[in-house]
């Protein structure tokens, strides 16, 4: 959450603006829980994100996310329904069409890809320490690297 340009008196902590949502993590854990246990008992239904946010009575994703600043509490409850939500998109993936669950589990932060580091510390496997070179190694060195490039 960016903070409130200076000056502005509408900024979080002056008293004004609308009231929270949800006045206690008791509050706000029961209606998360009544959200789970519904998209439990209907299993056609797929529970999202914006679906759990329209649920709890938010405008936008955004203000569901704003309780993630509110205290420890609250942040660990948007997490645990975030965490639900995933698992639940997860579960899709062995499904023969698993395409959208793909998808949006990449928002979510999963990577569907392979990394390969091929360096140890951030330095090459094998550095090649040029000043025990020749003059004439060096230079047939270049010419090699010059033919290479012509090649690409």
């Amino acid at each position: 959450m960016c903070a409130a340009p200076k000056g502005n008196l509408f900024a979080a902590g002056h008293g004004w603006g609308r009231p929270a949502k949800y006045e206690t993590p008791e509050e706000f854990e029961l209606a998360i829980d009544t959200f789970i246990k519904k998209s439990i008992k209907r299993r056609q239904y797929k529970p999202t994100v914006s679906g759990l946010a329209f649920f709890l009575g938010f405008k936008s994703k955004q203000s569901m996310y704003d309780y993630e600043g509110s205290g420890e509490v609250f942040s660990y409850l948007v997490h645990q329904a975030r965490l639900f939500i995933e698992s639940c998109y997860e579960a899709q993936l062995y499904s023969t069409s698993p395409g959208g669950a793909q998808f949006a589990l990449s928002n979510m932060g999963w990577k569907n890809k392979t990394e390969t580091d091929i360096t140890t510390n951030g330095k090459d496997i094998n550095p090649v320490d040029l000043s025990k070179l020749s003059l004439e190694e060096l230079q047939t060195l270049q010419n090699l690297t010059e033919k290479a490039k012509e090649k690409q």
